[in-house]
């Protein structure tokens, strides 16, 4: 039951794309700069921002978060985050 309700919101926020006056990836910028004071936090923004953006946002995403220190590392799956 609870995988049907996030398949759904997924859906939804993917269908609501066009009607947002921010778009997914600057939004989650915002997201992760405001919780990157915490590893835990963070990863699970980063893990939702990933089921929403597309190829090209991801890359997007993964050069800002290099750019701005939130990555210190990426290496296949294993992501080092930078916690100073």
């Amino acid at each position: 039951m609870i995988i049907l309700i996030v398949k759904d919101s997924m859906w939804r926020l993917k269908n609501n794309y066009k009607h947002m006056k921010t778009s997914y990836l600057d939004y989650y910028k915002m997201i992760l700069e405001k919780v990157s004071f915490d590893y835990s936090l963070l990863k699970k923004e980063l893990t939702k921002a990933n089921q929403i953006l597309t190829k090209e946002e991801k890359s997007k995403l993964r050069k800002w978060m290099l750019q701005n220190g939130l990555f210190t590392e990426v290496s296949g799956d294993n992501h080092r985050f930078n916690m100073s």
